[in-house]
């Protein structure tokens, strides 16, 4: 069983059991660790999911520059018209994104909207947007320090 985000390491070895063959992880492939919880952006973290491979975490983090303030502004539509199955959905799509790049504090926002959507707590959704809206204002920018302004 594999949880998100993907652990490249971890899904080569649980794809070599279903396979029925031994799993051929390099031997000096970086161990994924747990992203700490408050950071901003757990660049390190990325970059063992990503097997050390700092191009391939520069696309990805490209790709979160690109799709976030869409879904943000999805978001915030789906909140203020009091959608909160689509708040679920959109902040759901989020926290994903959140969990892979390892970006603990959009994180933890993403999913407190997630479930508050979930929990049909409509009183705390514009709050907890709001958190999350911080947390990505303060992520992009350390976004940016890694890939350039291109």
């Amino acid at each position: 069983y594999l949880t998100k985000p993907l652990e490249t390491a971890k899904m080569v070895e649980v794809l070599g059991r279903v396979l029925g063959r031994e799993a051929a992880v390099h031997e000096h492939a970086p161990q994924p660790q747990a992203a700490s919880s408050t950071r901003v952006l757990d660049l390190e973290t990325a970059r063992k999911r990503m097997l050390g491979d700092m191009d391939i975490v520069r696309q990805v983090l490209r790709t979160a520059l690109d799709d976030t303030p869409r879904r943000l502004i999805t978001l915030r539509e789906v909140v203020l018209a009091g959608d909160v199955e689509s708040t679920a959905r959109v902040a759901h799509g989020i926290k994903g994104a959140m969990a892979n790049i390892a970006a603990g504090e959009a994180l933890l926002a993403a999913t407190a909207l997630d479930d508050a959507a979930r929990g049909h707590d409509q009183a705390d959704l514009l709050p907890r947007l709001e958190r999350l809206e911080d947390a990505w204002t303060r992520l992009e920018s350390a976004l940016y320090e890694v890939v350039g302004h291109d």
